[in-house]
């Protein structure tokens, strides 16, 4: 973010161009020429300063005193606009570019991120058991040969065909080929495929996807078997049995024996969390008692994760296994699925990692078929059949393509034609263009490129007429804009702070300018008292501090002076030795153990003018920028006699 902008921004009153109440908008506070302030307009300017100010008061005086400073900015406004500036070419250049830029980011994240999230929400309340047959092109058979055999799989099972044997003999996914495909439980926003998360809900329990989806690698046979509420959260914890034979594998009898035994232990009312102290081979939870903690689906192998899903809050299960062994589980509590404003940033990242860009695309598609969007293919073609007489770059603009067709359209939206010229000028300044080559492939993805941005710019560019917070952030922006000139005109440009004036300054006013105590300290840290000790007796003894510094621990020589601050830290400690060479006794500083050697003491001084000077000319610019605004306000006030009437605002204060 530029500097600029940042000024720009700290200059704005931000006004709320809402509705007014009826009574309010009558009740006149001040009057400068022609212009009104009315008691609404005030007390939203003010009540949305005091948002910024957290040291605003609602007092009669706070009133008065924001009523001086808001009357002050209408008429800088007021001053600008005389002055011409909204027809300015340069600022309004400026607006057209933040308009683009920040419009974009508010209309992607109010047309399609929000009605994104609050639809993820509403999915992730179901959740779908899932089975594929997962099918892979490859150098013997084509995507059309895949999609051909996806197509004759579908038919063949809607005629009676068991799936789990097609899955066996035609998926080429590994890990589910043999288990009848399934995948297991699946909710909208946990895999990377909106396609196939859109088929998932598309599809009926106990059905079929009529079609072959297609995810990055490969194409899938999609059957919904079930469809149940998502449970957002359950704790648990279990009590593992997991015995190791001689070769570190697990021994599956012993185990199993082992969880026999813990099992019987609970029927005849053992305490689950004692045997899960004393029994379950997981170290990390049986010392909790067994306690996972809270868990959501996707977090524990598949086995584990459906028999603990299963249970309601209080119940066990039966043994179950898994490929780390035997356990034992109960589900203890339970966590519904939070308000969405609760967890509307945990729903935006998964939505932005999953679908955002499938979505985003898809929109743009809509706008451009509403805009009309066409392609002139014989534009098209012309450009191709001479694409090897052309250079690229800077020499766009003396090749053939341009001088023979540079003005000839190549895609119509909204109405116009965008034309070849505009399209090289993109892919020019897009670097689209690699090593000077230009094909079918980059100028047919350059027009996607090109043609979706300009559709996007053309809605944003009205969006301010449709959207109130748009309108109302390009409103204070432009006010900004004008504001910064106008002050950058009347006050800043016209500061000019010399070496003789802030040299009278300081000599008038040295005393001002003080630099406290300055040290230069090396140290010594390490973790434990007695090992500081031990280190302090060898440094009595007479040993080299760098040499102990660097057996055990970085040693740090401050490599300028440090200034002293009187707040407890390092460099307080090492003035308080007094003398260099002296070390101090080890003292215990933010978690470690310390020993300080001060190694020289600057006493406090005021500063050199040099030293000084830039905290003079910044009080300088300070001062001048005040007294030049305050010349150019009692200008305004003869220009345009305002009148305040402060009794009107003890309206704001009874209420």
């Amino acid at each position: 973010m530029s500097s600029k902008f940042v000024k720009i921004l700290s200059l704005i009153f931000i006004i709320i161009m809402s509705a007014c109440s009826a009574q309010n908008s009558k009740i006149v506070v001040a009057e400068f020429g022609d212009n009104e302030i009315t008691l609404d307009e005030f007390q939203k300017a003010y009540e949305k300063n005091a948002a910024l100010e957290k040291d605003a008061g609602d007092s009669l005086d706070s009133y008065k005193n924001f009523l001086d400073l808001y009357v002050n900015y209408r008429m800088k406004l007021r001053d600008a606009w005389v002055r011409g500036y909204y027809q300015d070419e340069d600022l309004q250049k400026e607006l057209t570019d933040y308009k683009v830029n920040i419009g974009a980011a508010l209309y992607y994240e109010n047309e399609i991120i929000k009605p994104g999230i609050e639809r993820l929400y509403d999915k992730r309340k179901n959740e779908f058991k899932v089975a594929h047959i997962m099918l892979v092109p490859d150098s013997g058979k084509t995507v059309e040969d895949i999609i051909a055999l996806g197509k004759e799989l579908i038919r063949r099972i809607n005629n009676g065909e068991d799936f789990a044997a097609l899955a066996n003999a035609y998926s080429k996914d590994k890990f589910t080929n043999n288990k009848g495909g399934v995948i297991g439980y699946i909710t909208a926003g946990d895999i990377p495929f909106p396609e196939i998360e859109d088929a998932i809900y598309a599809t009926a329990p106990g059905s079929v996807y009529p079609e072959p989806v297609k995810s990055n690698f490969a194409y899938h046979v999609l059957k919904i078997l079930e469809k149940q509420p998502r449970r957002y959260m359950i704790r648990i914890r279990h009590i593992m049995a997991s015995v190791m034979d001689s070769n570190e594998v697990v021994d599956t009898a012993a185990s199993y024996n082992k969880i026999l035994e813990v099992n019987e232990k609970l029927n005849n009312g053992g305490d689950f969390e004692e045997l899960a102290r004393e029994y379950s081979d997981d170290k990390f939870s049986s010392k909790r008692g067994g306690d996972l903690g809270f868990i959501a689906r996707g977090r524990m192998v598949r086995e584990f994760e459906d028999a603990a899903f299963q249970l309601k809050v209080g119940e066990r299960s039966p043994i179950v296994k898994t490929r780390f062994g035997y356990h034992i589980i109960e589900v203890t509590d339970e966590k519904p699925t939070p308000p969405i404003d609760e967890i509307k940033e945990e729903l935006k990242n998964i939505y932005q990692k999953t679908r955002y860009n499938y979505d985003k695309s898809k929109f743009i598609d809509s706008l451009k078929q509403k805009a009309g969007f066409t392609i002139v293919q014989s534009t098209i073609d012309k450009i191709l059949e001479n694409v090897d007489s052309m250079k690229m770059g800077d020499d766009y603009w003396t090749c053939k393509i341009h001088n023979e067709f540079g003005n000839m359209p190549v895609f119509k939206l909204n109405g116009r034609d965008v034309i070849v010229d505009s399209l090289f000028n993109f892919m020019i300044t897009k670097k689209k263009i690699t090593r000077g080559k230009v094909g079918e492939t980059i100028i047919d993805n350059s027009i996607d490129e090109y043609s979706d941005e300009l559709a996007v710019r053309d809605e944003v560019m009205n969006y301010d007429k449709v959207n109130a917070q748009f309108a109302s952030l390009m409103d204070e922006y432009e006010k900004g804009v004008y504001l910064f000139k106008i002050l950058d005109e009347e006050v800043w440009s016209k500061v000019n702070i010399d070496s003789t004036m802030a040299k009278n300054y300081y000599e008038k006013n040295k005393e001002n300018f003080k630099l406290n105590d300055r040290v230069q300290y090396k140290q010594i840290q390490v973790r434990s008292d007695s090992l500081a000790n031990v280190i302090y007796g060898e440094l009595v003894s007479g040993a080299d501090f760098d040499s102990l510094a660097s057996k055990y621990t970085r040693s740090t020589i401050v490599s300028e002076l440090v200034e002293v601050k009187n707040d407890g830290s390092l460099p307080d400690k090492a003035l308080e030795l007094g003398e260099v060479g002296k070390i101090s006794e080890p003292f215990k500083f933010k978690g470690n153990w310390v020993i300080l050697k001060l190694i020289k003491h600057e006493p406090a001084r005021i500063k050199t003018f040099d030293e000084a000077r830039n905290e003079i000319t910044g009080i300088l610019q300070e001062k001048e920028s005040k007294r030049l605004e305050n010349e150019y306000i009692e200008r305004l006030k003869k220009l345009y006699h305002p009148e305040y009437h402060y009794d009107k605002l003890a309206e704001i204060v009874k209420k």
